[in-house]
């Protein structure tokens, strides 16, 4: 880094439905490869793009964060006019500020936070068709909310990772797991942790829905926790209903 150089952080809200996650793919549509793409047009300097977190293909964000360095003098609300110029509808930044150079989006963050929103009383309506997962009947929030309890703390989350990871450890403290109501009648789960492994909500929520149909027992739950097998949890929860809330810093 030159002494010219600025750290850039952004705060950025998008509909992951369209992309195939926020990685920078050479072949599909990324949140990463789009912003970057922009940037260098703004700047005309090539620009790497430092996410909080990679969300999957069909993942939403309402907080996520993103820093790149930068040597152009423009100032922070001329890039966020031009980005928000420039930028599809489906992406939006919400914040521009320039920060210590020390800053890194992925490294110093603390925690994160992940709502996944549930709907399981109506049929699959064609409006929230790509921000919730429909069930196809009721479940027991008494017994989820004992699931989410259960989860709380810090373990070895490895029933909940999903190969392909490159981690190297699964212990993680999750600060928070609780159900909330959702603002269209059904509800969300929402998760704050230090660290989320591979999947690890979607493999969560999916496992926690099973309890709520009563196919499998808060006992059998906590047999799946001290496993450390992916295979003893439940299916995946789909991408559409899961959202990036919130990046927290020191």
């Amino acid at each position: 880094m030159t002494f010219l150089e600025r750290n850039i952080r952004l705060l950025i809200a998008y509909d992951g439905t369209l992309y195939q996650g926020w990685q920078r793919q050479k072949e599909s549509p990324t949140i990463q490869g789009t912003i970057e793409n922009i940037l260098f047009k703004i700047t005309q300097q090539p620009v790497s793009l430092v996410g909080a977190g990679r969300t999957d293909s069909g993942v939403h964000a309402w907080g996520q964060v993103a820093s790149f360095k930068t040597a152009s003098s423009m100032p922070t609300a001329t890039i966020k006019a031009a980005l928000t110029a420039l930028l599809p509808k489906d992406i939006l930044i919400r914040r521009v500020e320039e920060v210590e150079p020390t800053f890194h989006a992925r490294f110093s963050s603390r925690a994160k936070v992940y709502d996944y929103l549930i709907c399981d009383h109506s049929p699959n309506i064609p409006f929230f068709r790509h921000y919730v997962w429909f069930l196809p009947e009721p479940v027991d929030l008494d017994l989820i909310k004992n699931g989410l309890s259960l989860l709380a703390g810090e373990h070895d989350f490895s029933s909940f990772q999903s190969q392909g990871s490159e981690v190297s450890h699964s212990v993680r403290t999750l600060y928070q797991a609780i159900l909330l109501p959702g603002p269209w009648g059904g509800f969300k789960l929402r998760f704050m942790a230090n660290g989320f492994l591979r999947h690890m909500v979607r493999n969560m929520v999916g496992t926690l829905i099973r309890i709520g149909f009563r196919r499998i027992s808060i006992k059998e739950l906590e047999e799946i926790l001290k496993a450390k097998d992916r295979s003893q949890a439940g299916e995946m929860a789909p991408a559409r209903g899961l959202f990036l809330r919130k990046v927290l810093y020191k």
